[in-house]
């Protein structure tokens, strides 16, 4: 290669170099100093930007446009200019979803979507707020243009709508299919009565499910029947115009006496028909007739219209005279502005004679405006027949129902008067008239106790979680995730700014980091002390109608948007990080139905402390799911059903579940991010649902409450209870929403307005869940209020209410803090915590004494807090569109699963013995392992750390040879740490025998391979006392204890997961299969409805979600 030509490629000029010579690699542009360019068409394609008119001006950004709207654009989008107007486009039309006052609000970029819009729509003229959008077919008002049907508007500098029309824009209307358009023709009886078969636009067609009723009246299939008749509404306007054609149509009627004409007839009827269209009565049965004719689409009526040729049922043809166009509508003065469908046949409109037109425009040649288009029509004309006027009566004498048709009347004996023929469900006692529809029915119907395998919508963990998970994840060899988008990991339980740089906690933020790069999870990983992990996923990536779940216990917070949220262990959710699925066994579900209002300034922590001092912890909400509902929700925003939501837990509940309804619709309408907002699907609960049981909670009855230490049930109301003086003041945690910091600084507010000062020694912080919501505080100016009322504003984390990072009440120190936890050493050892809301709190911290915080809300202006926290006051908001789950049946060959389980599952040991270590009710994980102790360096020191402050003496006793646990309900409630099972197994503990766990305990308990019983015989526990001698037989499943023997069951699953060692060597002999192989073992223990008898391939419990 020549000098000359080297120096040129240098630069980034095309040279003449033979084919021969390989291209120099790590080429250089001369004009931006750009570099790493492998070859010179990638050089000279770089090059050709740098000729582009219009460049980004923003300060390290090297974009160019060709065009000075993308540059726009591009700067509103990726630098946040909005200096520069963006123009959308809305619809007007009233009633669209898709208007600017719509449900939906949406706006569209460039025309070309505006006309696709209109076109799928139907918008060709005015309709009313409760009429269904349609479609060009039935929508052509005369062929007059739509006007005004949208407008252009113009964005602000801070991204608002001015509100200004800019342009209208108006489209035509008058297309037609050549091969596809029909003219029928109606008329009225003598009696008035007009048959509209479905063609005019009716009210309530948008209702749920998009159904169309028919609106002739007295017709069984219309959205209010008749009386004693069920409802019955089409899917399709088509199904609605067969059913239509089929049972109201007077040619149906008329077919038995329908005739050909002669040839004298019609000669003598061709002129009467073409000048007298309108005078119908004279004419008898049907004649039906087959004719074209010319439209022009350049005519200014469309409708004017040119008889070519008549083809009669003899098939004989004669010429006939011109239409003229008022005899295509009512035959009286054409009005001439557009009428509506429903107007035109309005009962001031009516004249003796109607015409009803529809079309169906599908046809590409009809854009061409130079041709006529030849439009094959067919025209029915016949003679109606008058209905009955409800003569008929039912046949059963006891039943004095009255019909007009007698279809009717025989629908109705067959769906009222045939019980004994009826099959009911066993399960919801729905009725079928056949028993396979039964058994379709309970393929899609899950019961509790059913085995679901269910796929995860989002999987959530903190950073110490993700700690042990990826030791998990490691010894299963890092197979790589089944989505990587889905996964949310936020550090915030033991990272802190303080201590980030220590060792351990730089550990645990170098594998949250290193995970993060692995599996680009881009903006699902916030970065340390962004914020908790449960607070910004909820607000702004949970939607309604997901499944939800998380490696924390109080993963039932994202339940607050209609979602199902639930907490399980750490290597729980690695396999289901691997796997894509998970099992569920269905549990039972409580109702909480919360109703009146509740006081001013009342907030969702108070709620839910009014719940558990109603209904106390793990009593009716024990290992089931909690729904909650009422009229009394709308009064409630979704800060506030967060509170709620995410002390589940701590009420009993494995999960949350609030009902959406239009306060969540407003709250999802506010999120930016259409990705995480566009898939939102509102369930609710069916009609007669069965309930495990259902409690009323009165909102006006509700007051400032505080749970005393050291049970969050513990509660009494603010002004009854009696504290001594606090050593500090914690607001924070996950469960202290935006909403409930901007009322506790409006509290500290008025309160230092009032000449209270924070002159009492004691220490007060407060910690916001996320850096969005520190940003929030300081635009409102409430940080600064925090400050000079004493309070510490810390990093976003758990900080205090977990107790494992640098945050930590000394021993014996007394505490008031708006946490969601007070047990035993939860703030630190030895620490007594008491929990509140944060008004209370902020009321409290003056003094460091308990303070009822009314008072001081009744001074603050709640109309500013309201604005504060944008909460939507308007009466009329949109309502969600529910719909319903569709799961999908499973089926398997049960024989040949059964033997392959057979082959792999190993022998349990047959006996266990050992004495007893006795425990009582609710014992949690964290008296069970404290958080100081969870990451213990050796097996030793994490046996030695068992119960290590509540009873010291437990791991030299297991030790000793007490190697049994027996304990009462709710075993392991609380915390979803996984090193609780394990630390019992580590001090030496065999086995557990308790009346019930604790939902993530229990699984948690399996997963990591240590037996568990369940047991409910009382005779058993007044004779397992401590220090008895206990024998357990595996094999044949009996407890022997003081001579008595008590047998006991093992969960199928159980058994499995016991029997392999645990989950994760489950997953290494079935690898992905290993949930289906395990749901098949409950499906062989499926025990099937009595009364109706089940396939052997299939069951309620296999179902895939």
């Amino acid at each position: 290669m020549r000098d000359d030509a080297i120096d040129a490629v240098s630069d980034g000029e095309a040279t003449d170099e033979p084919d021969d010579v390989q291209p120099r690699q790590n080429l250089s542009c001369r004009d931006c100093k750009a570099t790493g360019f492998p070859n010179l068409s990638k050089l000279n394609k770089h090059r050709n930007t740098h000729n582009l008119p219009y460049g980004c001006v923003a300060e390290g950004c090297d974009k160019r446009f060709a065009q000075k709207q993308a540059l726009d654009r591009h700067t509103q989008i990726k630098h946040g200019d909005t200096n520069y107007p963006t123009k959308y486009y809305h619809c007007t039309v009233d009633g669209c979803k898709y208007a600017s006052t719509g449900v939906w609000k949406k706006r569209f970029a460039r025309v070309d979507q505006v006309k696709a819009h209109v076109k799928d729509y139907g918008h060709y003229g005015p309709h009313s707020a409760n009429e269904r959008p349609r479609r060009p077919d039935k929508a052509l008002y005369n062929g007059a243009p739509i006007t005004a049907v949208f407008e252009e508007l113009t964005l602000g500098p801070d991204g608002e709508e001015s509100g200004k029309l800019q342009t209208r824009k108006s489209i035509q209307s008058c297309e037609f299919d050549p091969r596809k358009a029909k003219l029928k023709l109606w008329h009225e009886d003598s009696t008035g009565d007009l048959y509209l078969h479905g063609e005019s636009l009716a009210e309530n067609l948008a209702r749920e499910g998009s159904r169309y009723p028919c609106m002739v009246p007295d017709c069984y299939y219309q959205e209010v029947p008749p009386v004693g008749l069920g409802t019955t509404l089409f899917k399709t306007h088509k199904s609605l115009m067969e059913h239509c054609r089929r049972a109201h149509e007077p040619s149906s009627k008329m077919a038995s006496t329908s005739h050909s004409l002669s040839q004298d007839d019609m000669e003598s009827s061709s002129s009467y028909f073409a000048t007298d269209l309108a005078d119908m009565s004279t004419w008898s049965p049907a004649i039906d007739i087959d004719y074209e004719t010319t439209f022009s689409e350049t005519s200014e009526n469309p409708y004017q219209a040119e008889l070519a040729s008549w083809s009669f049922s003899d098939q004989q043809s004669c010429p006939l005279e011109k239409i003229d166009a008022q005899h295509l509508v009512p035959w009286q003065d054409v009005t001439p502005d557009p009428l509506p469908l429903q107007n035109m046949f309005s009962s001031s409109n009516r004249s003796d004679s109607w015409v009803s037109m529809s079309y169906s425009i599908c046809d590409d040649n009809a854009a061409s405006t130079e041709s006529p288009l030849r439009i094959g029509t067919s025209l029915s004309k016949n003679q109606p027949t008058k209905p009955s006027t409800g003569r008929l009566k039912c046949e059963l004498s006891s039943c004095n129902v009255t019909f007009q048709r007698r279809r009717d009347m025989l629908r109705h004996m067959n769906s009222v008067h045939r019980q004994s023929t009826l099959h009911t469900c066993s399960i919801c006692k729905r009725q079928f008239r056949r028993k396979d529809k039964v058994r379709d029915h309970l393929q899609n119907f899950v019961r509790p106790g059913d085995v679901l395998r269910v796929t995860p919508d989002w999987l959530l963990s903190s950073e110490a979680a993700w700690y042990g998970m990826e030791k998990t994840y490691n010894r299963i060899g890092r197979p790589g995730f089944f989505r990587k988008d889905r996964f949310w990991l936020a550090p915030d339980h033991v990272v802190d700014p303080r201590v980030n740089h220590q060792p351990r906690p730089k550990a645990m933020i170098e594998s949250c980091e290193s995970i993060a790069k692995e599996m680009d999870l881009g903006d699902n990983y916030s970065p340390p002390n962004t914020t908790i992990m449960h607070t910004e996923f909820y607000r702004s990536r949970c939607q309604p109608g997901m499944l939800v779940i998380g490696a924390d216990s109080h993963t039932s917070s994202a339940g607050c948007l209609g979602a199902l949220a639930i907490g399980m262990g750490p290597t729980d959710l690695i396999i289901q990080l691997v796997t894509g699925e998970t099992y569920i066994e269905v549990p039972e579900v409580v109702r909480i139905r919360f109703i009146n209002v509740p006081p001013l300034g009342l907030s969702g922590k108070d709620v839910i402390l009014g719940v558990l001092g109603q209904l106390k912890r793990n009593t009716v909400a024990a290992g089931r799911l909690v729904e909650y509902t009422g009229e009394g929700l709308r009064h409630l925003s979704c800060d506030a059903r967060f509170a709620i939501a995410n002390m589940t837990t701590e009420f009993g509940g494995i999960g949350a579940c609030v009902v959406p309804d239009e306060v969540t619709v407003q709250y999802m309408e506010k999120r930016r991010n259409p990705k995480h907002k566009n898939h939102c699907v509102y369930f609710r609960p069916d009609e007669g649902a069965q309930y495990a049981g259902s409690y009323d909670v009165d909102l006006s009855k509700l007051n400032h409450f505080v749970a005393l230490y050291p049970s969050p049930d513990n509660v009494v109301p603010v002004t009854e209870a009696t504290l001594p003086t606090f050593q500090g003041c914690f607001i924070g945690a996950c469960t202290t929403s935006e909403e409930d910091l901007i009322l506790a600084a409006l509290v500290l507010r008025e309160g230092l307005k009032m000449g209270m000062l924070p002159s009492v020694p004691g220490l007060r912080r407060v910690t916001p869940g996320s850096i969005p919501i520190v940003n929030r505080l300081r635009e409102l100016g409430l940080l600064q209020i925090y400050e000079k009322a004493g309070f510490v504003v810390g990093a976003p984390g758990c900080s205090y209410c977990v107790g494992m990072g640098i945050d930590q009440a000394g021993k014996g120190e007394n505490w008031l803090s708006s946490q969601n936890r007070n047990f035993r050493d939860r703030m630190g050892p030895g620490s007594i915590a008491n929990i509140t809301s944060a008004s209370t709190v902020a009321a409290s911290s003056f003094s460091m004494t308990l303070q009822d915080p009314q008072p001081i809300i009744e001074r603050i202006d709640l109309n500013e807090y309201d604005r504060m926290r944008a909460y939507w006051k308007d009466e009329v908001m949109p309502k969600p569109i529910f719909t319903e789950p569709h799961p999908l049946p499973f089926s398997e060959d049960l024989a040949k699963q059964q033997k392959t389980l057979e082959s792999v599952v190993s022998v349990l040991p047959e006996i266990i013995t050992g004495r007893v270590q006795r425990f009582g009710d609710n014992v949690d994980t964290d008296s069970m392992i404290p958080t100081d102790r969870c990451m213990s360096d050796t097996v030793e020191a994490l046996g030695r750390g068992a119960f290590c402050y509540t009873r010291p003496e437990f791991y030299d006793r297991a030790q000793a040879g007490a190697t049994i646990v027996v304990a009462g309900e709710s075993f392991g409630s609380g915390s979803s740490r996984e090193p609780a099972p394990k630390a019992l197994q580590a001090a030496g503990i065999q086995a557990v025998i308790a009346k019930s766990y604790a939902f993530i305990y229990g699984r948690n308990q399996a997963n990591n391979g240590l037996l568990g019983i369940k047991l409910n015989d009382e005779q058993f526990y007044e004779l397992a006392n401590e220090d008895e001698e206990i024998s357990i037989d595996i094999k044949n499943r009996l407890i022997r204890c003081s001579g008595r023997s008590f047998p006991f069951v093992l969960d199928p699953i159980q058994q499995e997961l016991l029997s392999s060692g645990g989950l994760v060597k489950v997953y290494k002999q079935f690898g992905a299969e290993l949930f289906k192989k395990l749901q098949i073992s409950a499906m062989l223990a499926d025990k099937a409805p009595k009364d109706i008898q089940l396939p052997s391939h299939s069951t309620s419990k296999i179902i895939e979600w």
